[in-house]
């Protein structure tokens, strides 16, 4: 009937009509349900493994999943996965598609992922090795770990380059590497793939090499007649840990060696430059004296003085010394230039060769020195100079003798302070003053004296005397009282006095009356004046 609920695909539906008179007609038509949806579908969740194989070259693993389901409208539909359950899958990430499909050919998809992880390979290598060879021999055997790990199984290959004797890995006991760089190199294969490393064993050759046979210390005489000898010694050689060492010498056996003593020095030198030294001493002895010639005695005079004495230094030549080998070394005993003092001295000679043999002579060195001489004047007597209390007093005193050093004065008494007397003079005062002479040489001192003797014989000088006086007499007396200005008196010294018969302001009787000044210096010189005065 209209209405009814018809399945998917197509349905025929048929009227039959039917008359009374059963006559029948029959009548269709189709019904066709299309289902147009898509079902619904869930993935499993993503999946993660480890490589476990590789295939064509390719790390992976083949894999199994979980299932994906599907819901639908009519019936259950198909499932299928792209790539299929069990596949191989490489290493990453890989997409899988699951497809479900229904009845009517309606289909729903979604995706998950196939992880496949693999990790390294990863090498663990120790730093790079320095060492040393072992003692006494080229190599050093060196011993290290080397690890490594990846996802699989991991196998680690070594390879050796440069100075490496041959084969070897270093490990357990270890490998004797050869003096010199070798290089490592490590490979690490797994099913992620490979990985490559290197490091570098270094062996440095720090072993000295050995001088063997050297001799001990030589000590022979020279060759008669030479000056030196040949000397021979047994041969000396090297031994190293490593080939290639070198030996050479400063002197070789059968070498001429001088005077004295000389080293021979062995140095041995390997290929890395390590070295060692080893030496003797050759000792050739000369037992032979010089011969000397001392100069003829040397006369000089006294020119400075050391240490409170007269005398010169004096360079001393003219001294000879022959050898039988080279020249000897002359010295003086004094040294040349050495101060020699007044008199004589004794200068030893001595000749000394290369060896320390000594022969030695004598000479004389004599120095002489003369005075200090003062040539001085005799005692000097004058007068003051007009209008001064001293005189200016000029004298020549000389000295003389070897190496003067100089002539000095010195004034006690009446002089006016220093001053010689020389040149343009000096002012003596009044009375007696000593001059010492003090005359200093390189021979000593001397000294001497002589007098300047000043005598006054000037006369003092009354000042201020007035003039003949006249005055009455004063009122009711028989006399006046009379007065005048200040007399005074001046002396080329200091010292002079001035009296007066009648001083300033007296009693004068009435007549005239003398008045006299006297004036008298410390010198004993004497001079007067007057006035009178009349009343």
């Amino acid at each position: 009937a209209s209405g009814s609920q018809f399945p998917l695909g197509t349905t025929t539906v048929i009227y039959t009509a039917k008359d009374a008179s059963g006559n029948t007609v029959t009548g269709s038509f189709t019904v066709t349900v299309r289902d147009n949806e898509n079902p619904v579908v869930k993935c499993p969740a993503n999946v993660t493994t480890s490589a476990t194989t590789v295939v064509s070259g390719q790390s992976g693993a083949y894999v199994t999943f979980g299932t994906a389901t599907a819901t639908d409208n009519c019936g259950t539909p198909t499932i299928t996965y792209s790539p299929a359950s069990g596949s191989f899958f490489p290493t990453g990430t890989t997409v899988v598609t699951v497809t479900a499909t229904d009845a009517a050919g309606n289909k729903s998809t979604c995706q998950f992922n196939v992880i496949v992880t693999c990790d390294g390979p990863f090498i663990t290598k120790p730093s790079n090795i320095n060492t040393t060879t072992d003692r006494g021999n080229c190599t050093a055997v060196v011993n290290y770990d080397v690890t490594s790990s990846g996802t699989g199984t991991v196998g680690i290959t070594y390879s050796l380059s440069g100075a490496t004797p041959g084969s070897g890995v270093g490990t357990g006991t270890g490998t004797a590497f050869n003096k010199g760089v070798t290089t490592v190199t490590l490979t690490a294969t797994s099913l992620c793939g490979t990985k490559t490393c290197s490091f570098t064993v270094t062996v440095a050759d720090k072993e000295n090499p050995v001088i063997v046979g050297l001799p001990a210390n030589i000590s022979v005489p020279n060759n008669l007649g030479a000056c030196g000898a040949k000397v021979s010694w047994n041969t000396v050689t090297v031994s190293d840990n490593c080939p290639g060492a070198t030996l050479s010498s400063t002197y070789a056996s059968g070498s001429q060696f001088p005077l004295g003593t000389t080293t021979v020095v062995y140095t041995a030198t390997d290929a890395s430059g390590n070295s060692s030294t080893g030496s003797f001493t050759v000792t050739v002895t000369d037992n032979e004296n010089p011969v000397v010639k001392c100069p003829a005695d040397i006369t000089v005079v006294a020119n400075t003085t050391f240490g409170g004495k007269s005398g010169a230094n004096v360079t001393l030549t003219g001294a000879t010394a022959t050898d039988n080998c080279g020249t000897p070394t002359i010295t003086y005993s004094p040294a040349s230039g050495s101060f020699f003092p007044t008199g004589t001295t004794v200068v030893t000679v001595t000749a000394t060769d290369a060896a320390g043999n000594k022969s030695t002579c004598q000479f004389n060195v004599i120095v002489t020195c003369d005075g200090p001489f003062i040539t001085k004047p005799s005692d000097i007597n004058t007068t003051t100079d007009a209008g001064g209390c001293t005189a200016v007093v000029k004298y020549t005193a000389t000295a003389t003798g070897t190496g003067l050093v100089g002539l000095t004065y010195s004034l006690s008494g009446a002089t006016t302070g220093s001053g010689d007397g020389t040149g343009t003079g000096t002012a003596f005062n009044k009375g007696v003053t000593t001059v010492t002479l003090t005359a200093t040489s390189l021979c000593g001192t001397k000294t001497c004296s002589f007098t300047v003797t000043v005598a006054d014989k000037e006369n003092p000088v009354i000042v201020g005397l007035p003039a003949n006086i006249s005055v009455p007499n004063d009122p009711g007396a028989c006399g006046a009282k009379v007065s005048w200005n200040t007399v005074s008196v001046t002396d080329n010294c200091p010292g002079a006095t001035l009296t007066s018969t009648f001083a300033s302001g007296s009693q004068f009787p009435l007549g005239t009356t003398t008045v006299i000044y006297t004036a008298k210096d410390a010198s004993g010189n004497t001079v007067t004046g007057s006035f009178t005065v009349t009343v």
